[in-house]
Formats: structure tokens, sequence, C-alpha cells
């Protein structure tokens, strides 16, 4: 009689969860296999594809250790809406939301690591288990609205990025004219080995810093010489175009715009928008002909 009970609860759970989508936790489950449950559900408008959420976002392991919460990078966390990168993915949960909701995702560990974020799952991820998101929509702009702000913030921002640059110039009397692509360059010593091509390996040592002076790179913190095929893109663009003008042996400094550099992305310590100041020496060109 006992194992028949069990046998019928059983049944009962499951179907149970097969009328409601919902599995025992109270979390609906999507047909994609998607895990949610809505603590805070306004039913208004949903974003769309392409279209720019301000979001808070949580997430955490199956054993409730954080990894990443938005409020300590910005109040203001911005996320495209794209289609879910894998079946069940947390894109699908973020289009279920509107301004005012807040919701919880389960999501496959393994998946979000693998698919979503492009990395290995880090050995202390349970294998197998869920990491849980914690939502909350602030609000969403339309694409096209969103594009139409950045276009003038873009506008504004290289404005004033290139007034800090002339200031620079100015106060140390530099009179430098810009490559055709936007280079700015100074010869501070002419080496006496040929210039480099495309194709051919070229090794340097550098510093990059930050108009203020700041240093974030130098080529003395690498554990080996640093090298790169010019004309394959493993560089700036800002680099790209000013090696040809630097034969071996030579010392330069660039002056690289955000265009040429990073642009509007923050990277390491470098701001959006930053011109960088590369001092560059070339060890060695090798002949990749």
């Amino acid at each position: 009689m006992k194992s028949y009970c069990i046998s019928v609860l059983g049944f009962l759970v499951i179907y149970l969860v097969a009328c409601t989508g919902n599995d025992s936790d109270g979390f609906k489950v999507t047909d994609s296999g998607l895990r949610y449950k809505f603590i805070i559900d306004k039913d208004g408008d949903s974003p769309e594809i392409d279209d720019i959420m301000v979001l808070h976002l949580a997430y955490s392991t199956s054993k409730d250790s954080i990894l990443f919460d938005s409020n300590s990078e910005s109040d203001s966390f911005l996320v495209k809406l794209v289609e879910p990168t894998f079946a069940g993915g947390v894109e699908e949960g973020f289009a279920k939301m509107s301004p005012g909701d807040s919701v919880i995702l389960k999501v496959p560990a393994d998946s979000i690591f693998q698919v979503t974020f492009f990395s290995k799952t880090p050995q202390y991820i349970t294998p197998g288990s869920d990491l849980t998101f914690r939502v909350k929509m602030k609000s969403f702009i339309k694409r096209s609205v969103y594009d139409s702000i950045e276009k003038v913030t873009d506008i504004k921002s290289r404005e004033a990025e290139f007034e800090k640059l002339e200031a620079y110039f100015t106060e140390r009397d530099l009179h430098l004219s810009p490559t055709e692509n936007g280079l700015y360059y100074q010869i501070n010593r002419v080496g006496v080995g040929r210039f480099p091509q495309n194709g051919d390996t070229i090794e340097v040592k550098y510093t990059g810093a930050l108009l203020g002076g700041k240093i974030f790179d130098n080529s003395d913190w690498k554990e080996e010489p640093f090298k790169f095929v010019l004309g394959e893109n493993m560089v700036l663009p800002g680099w790209e175009e000013g090696m040809p003008y630097l034969n071996e042996g030579s010392q330069a400094r660039f002056f690289i715009t955000s265009d040429l550099a990073f642009g509007n992305r923050y990277v390491g310590e470098v701001p959006p928008y930053s011109t960088l100041v590369f001092d560059i020496e070339v060890i060695d060109i090798i002949d990749g002909r």
C-alpha cells in the first residue's frame, strides 16, 4: 500500500507540472526549458529584439554565492535584448518583462558560461547546476530612439576629446599634423633599419598612457617581448596606421584618438572617448615575405 501511495503521489506531481507548467519550486517552465518566477508583474509593454533595457541584474551559483551584481558597477545597467543564445536562455526571460517587473530566472550554468559568455565553466561551479538570475527592469528604450541619443552623445564626447587634445598640444607647443586617417605622431629618434610592410613581424617596447599621464599598459609588464604582425589587425587601428612610418631602431610617440583606439567603450582603466599616448621603440622587424 505504501509503494502504491508513493507512486500515486509521483504521478500527481508529474501531472501537475505538465498541466500547469510549474515545477515543484513554484517556477513556471517554458517550452524551451526556462524556469522563471515573477516577484512583481506589472503586466505592461515588453521590449522587442534590439531594444535597450535598463536593468538591475545579479546572478549567483546554486550555493547562493553572488558572482555579479550590476549595482556595484552602475545604477543604469544597459543590456540589448537579443534572441536567446540557447534554448531556455535568460534572454527569453527578459523578453517577458515590462518596466517595474522583478523576476527570478534559473538557467543551466554550463550553457550560460560556454554559450552566452563564450568562456569555460569555472571549476567552482557544480557540474549540471543552475545559475539564479534576479532581474528588475527599470525601463527600456526603443532601439531607434537609443541610436539617436547615442549619436548626439558621440558627437559631443568626440568634440570634448579633441578640445582636450588641442589644449594638450598648445600647452606643450606641439605642432603636429594628422595622417590621412587621423593619427598624430612624433618621431623622437630616426632608426637605421628598414621600414615594415604588411606581413612583417615587428618587435617593440612601448608604454601606453592617457593624456593626463596615467600609464595603463607597458611592454615591460609582459613575460615575453611584444611582437605582432603588421596588417593582421592584432593591434589598435592607430598602431596599424603609424607603424609603417617607423623603421627599425626608431623611437616615436603616437597620439591615438578614440576613433582609432577603443571608441566609446570602457577597456580596463581606459574610459570611453580617450586619446591614448604611446611611446614606442622598434626593436626588430622580421621579414614576412
